[in-house]
């Protein structure tokens, strides 16, 4: 059986962007970590950027959407957010890359390590025969 750990990392993510986004206003490092990601990786919400009106908790929210999802100045609220795209699925897509980065560079550094165990024997072997010959 095999399990799909895509999936696990996307809602894992997910359910923690919720959890700041029931946070926001109340905690600041939690507000400063929704709108830093919002703002740099230009996205809204978790799954969806109607998560913004599910928090009733942050009693300026009222329907709208904090200043990071509108392209807007701090501490403004908007109607409409800049951008339909979650955070979730732009985190995920970013680390998917990522990942494909980190496996081509290991890729090539496998095979300079081979060419330079294939030409280290090759020069112990001309070593070897120098001193054969001496």
């Amino acid at each position: 059986m095999q399990r799909n750990y895509r999936k696990e990392i996307k809602n894992e993510a997910v359910k923690e962007i919720k959890k700041r986004i029931h946070e926001y206003g109340q905690d600041k490092k939690a507000t400063y970590d929704i709108d830093l990601l919002q703002h740099d990786l230009n996205c809204c919400g978790a799954d969806s950027p109607k998560n913004w009106l599910d928090n009733k908790i942050y009693p300026h929210a009222n329907g709208s959407y904090p200043y990071s999802c509108c392209g807007k100045d701090e501490n403004s609220w908007c109607k409409k957010p800049k951008t339909e795209t979650s955070c979730g699925e732009t985190i995920f897509d970013s680390i998917y890359n990522i990942h494909s980065v980190i496996f081509g560079v290991s890729i090539v550094t496998a095979v300079f390590q081979l060419l330079a165990i294939i030409m280290s024997c090759g020069l112990a072997s001309n070593i070897r025969k120098e001193y054969e010959f001496v």
